[in-house]
C-alpha cells in the first residue's frame, strides 16, 4: 500500500521503540485494513474499480507495458510475502502469518 493510500494518522513510535502492525486481508469481503500500534490507519478494497484507481496513480500503473509478462500488481491471492527496507538498518520481531 506504500505510495497508494495514506494512513489516516501517524502512529509511529519514537526511534528505539517497537512499532506493531496487524494487516487483515479478506478476499470474500473485498476488504483489507492496517492497524498500526493499535489504531486502524488504513482501509482498502482488494480488487475492483477503487483498487484499480489507486494503482493507476502509482509507478505500477502501466506495469503491463514493462518487460515482464502478465503483470497484475496487487491482484495475486496467494504467493510470497517480503519485507522491504530503504537501505537503512531495519529489525523485525515476532512475525506471525495466519490464515483466517
Amino acid at each position: 500500500l506504500y505510495g497508494m493510500v495514506n494512513p489516516s494518522v501517524d502512529m509511529t513510535k519514537p526511534v528505539g521503540q517497537w512499532n506493531s502492525y496487524m494487516i487483515t486481508i479478506d478476499y470474500n469481503k473485498n476488504f483489507g485494513n492496517v492497524v498500526f500500534n493499535g489504531t486502524e490507519v488504513v482501509k482498502f478494497p482488494l480488487f475492483g474499480d477503487e483498487w484499480d484507481a489507486m494503482v493507476s496513480k502509482t509507478k505500477f500503473a502501466n506495469c503491463d507495458q514493462k518487460p515482464w509478462d502478465n503483470c497484475e500488481f496487487g491482484k495475486f491471492k496467494t504467493g510470497k510475502i517480503c519485507f522491504q527496507d530503504h537501505q537503512a538498518p531495519v529489525y523485525f520481531r515476532n512475525i506471525k502469518i495466519l490464515e483466517l
